[in-house]
């Protein structure tokens, strides 16, 4: 293994900072969580592949295309991930192996002569990917969730689509409010799962609110995402405007993208947002501003993408998506811990929101692995329920969740344009 190790040394311009995680990969250090360790193990698979193949003599260098261009400031999914592992050759060598029916890029110069040997490829692969997959199984996998109902409720039309939840919260009065990416907010009877009545945001041509709250006052509180701001609504509809606070930017009481949005007890509430700015503030009750916490980043206290939060018992929790951590601070804004033994992090890829149940324990729906779990407030994760997938019990893409009084869940099954109910 040591010799296969130095084969990193020579490719520190492609691994970059990264080579350490390279190594945690294969070596299957349980410091990586379960799932990063088996796409870093890919990874590095292929690197070491692909140097190997460099080895081979060449009548010349291959000339290659720039890198692709920085990332999009609006990361909208995880696939646009700020600061993530870079493979260029992931867009650049292994598009120089020739391929019939298939051109090299425009910016790419190959001749016959340069051609990577696929065999050679194939047999290192298989060999590092045995390797580097060590600890991928799932042999200390989290015990399964039962429900004694599994019910789909369907969303509304709106002209000619079924528009896609994207955020829910339960109501005092047993209802569930509902946003969805078609500028809606819906309201249903927590008993039917039947619509009661809807309406729409100010605005939504640019882009689709994102977190919603009820507060304490009886006020529906949302984080509107590409308008910048916190708007808020009567339950019955009416909008507050004259409360609406915010603008672009990244100074006080201004947002990029506000996506969640939560309340304490003594009726503060607590904003989120990410777009390069990743951080939350606290207003009172009365929107005035009262601190900020977080940054961009991937070091603890700092975020990329917080999507959802909650607070509970003098704590915020976060919802880390791209970071696939949830972590915790005090709601005076100081960094906690990162929700997790130090040496056991649950394993969550991209989660997008958190939610408490009446019991205690946590619950957070995972947006890349197509499940919801529920954790200890050690972050010890108790147990999962779901897939990626379309079928019954099978969540493609799910953005939000909520839990009410009775431990009843409700999963905004996005990517499959329904709402999922389970019932303990």
């Amino acid at each position: 293994m040591d010799s296969l190790l130095q084969t990193f040394s020579g490719v520190r311009e492609t691994c970059g900072s990264d080579r350490r995680s390279c190594r945690s990969a294969i070596q299957g250090e349980s410091t990586v969580p379960v799932f990063q360790r088996c796409k870093l193990a890919a990874k590095a698979a292929i690197l070491v592949c692909v140097q190997f193949a460099a080895e081979t003599p060449s009548t010349g260098p291959v000339r290659h295309g720039s890198p692709d261009p920085a990332e999009s400031t609006d990361r909208r999914s995880p696939r646009s991930t700020g600061q993530r592992l870079r493979f260029p050759f992931m867009e650049g060598d292994l598009r120089s192996v020739p391929r019939r029916g298939r051109r090299p890029a425009p910016n790419h110069f190959v001749t016959p002569s340069q051609s990577v040997p696929l065999i050679r490829i194939h047999h290192h692969l298989l060999l590092f990917l045995l390797i580097g997959a060590s600890g991928c199984g799932d042999g200390n996998a989290e015990p399964p969730l039962n429900f004694s109902e599994i019910h789909t409720w369907s969303m509304p039309v709106e002209g000619a689509t079924i528009p896609a939840p994207r955020a829910m919260t339960w109501a005092p009065d047993g209802n569930l409010f509902v946003l969805d990416n078609s500028g809606r907010v819906l309201v249903f009877s927590g008993d039917t799962g039947k619509l009661d009545r809807k309406w729409h945001m100010p605005a939504w041509d640019v882009g689709r609110a994102e977190g919603i709250c009820i507060f304490k006052d009886g006020r529906v509180g949302i984080a509107d995402t590409h308008y910048h701001r916190v708007v808020f609504f009567t339950q019955t509809g009416e909008l507050l405007e004259d409360q609406m606070h915010g603008s672009y930017g990244h100074g006080p009481d201004q947002f990029v993208y506000p996506v969640g949005i939560t309340q304490d007890p003594e009726e503060n509430y607590y904003v989120c947002e990410y777009g390069g700015g990743d951080r939350v503030q606290k207003y009172r009750v009365d929107g005035e501003l009262l601190l900020e916490f977080g940054k961009f980043g991937s070091e603890p206290g700092e975020f990329q993408r917080p999507s959802g939060i909650l607070w509970h018992d003098g704590h915020i929790y976060v919802a880390d998506a791209i970071n696939n951590r949830i972590q915790v601070f005090t709601d005076s804004g100081e960094f906690v811990r990162i929700l997790g033994a130090p040496d056991a992090l649950p394993s969550l890829h991209y989660p997008y929101d958190v939610a408490l149940g009446p019991d205690g324990f946590l619950w957070t729906v995972e947006y890349g692995s197509g499940q919801i779990s529920r954790l200890d407030l050690n972050g010890r994760v108790v147990g999962v329920f779901g897939v990626t997938g379309t079928g019954h019990g099978q969540f493609f893409t799910p953005w939000g969740l909520a839990v009410d009084g009775n431990g009843r869940v409700v999963v905004a099954d996005t990517g499959n344009r329904r709402i999922v109910e389970l019932t303990p």
